[in-house]
């Protein structure tokens, strides 16, 4: 099976409500008191629904929470295959090979086969795009980055990790 989040923001203090030092913490934080709290969370949504074997495309976004939780995070997710396009908190990585070891592979910018059809592509991406290879042809976008407040557009899709939204079966997005 194939599985898609993004923005994990593993161990970031400011995007848990109870830590975060921002003022919209309404809109802008996770539900939870502690960063441990909402770091387990996060861990047992991804290990309940992804297994070993499996492909976990991440978005963007793994180091927010510092570059010293990028392995600690990546250890406790027991799928093995875990493919990463950059977001824009993910500079280290880009820049520390022992980081991107981590990963099976990392990207920029990332096309894969759409399993329902087999001449179609999905536009895996952190960032949302007016405008994507395959547009026209209806090809389906993926990207993360704007945590559901991205507008609405035919074939794009946010797909962050929440509470309520977590890690998404491809096939469940088509």
């Amino acid at each position: 099976m194939i599985y898609i989040t993004s923005d994990p923001h593993y161990g970031h203090k400011n995007y848990v409500y109870g830590t975060s030092k921002w003022e919209d913490r309404e809109h802008s934080c996770q539900p939870f008191d502690t960063v441990e709290e909402y770091n387990e969370a996060l861990i047992a949504d991804i290990n309940s629904k992804v297994g070993k074997d499996d492909i976990l495309y991440i978005l963007g976004d793994v180091s927010f929470g510092g570059v010293q939780n990028v392995k600690i995070f990546i250890d406790k997710i027991i799928c093995r295959n875990i493919v990463l396009i950059y977001g824009n908190h993910d500079h280290n990585i880009k820049k520390l090979k022992e980081l991107q070891q981590l990963f099976t592979a990392t990207y920029d910018y990332l096309e894969i086969s759409n399993p329902l059809d087999e001449e179609a592509r999905i536009i895996l991406s952190h960032y949302p795009m007016e405008s994507w290879n395959g547009k026209e042809k209806g090809w389906i976008h993926l990207h993360g980055h704007t945590h559901g407040k991205s507008l609405v557009v035919p074939n794009r899709k946010d797909v962050y990790w929440t509470v309520t939204n977590g890690v998404y079966r491809l096939i469940d997005l088509l």
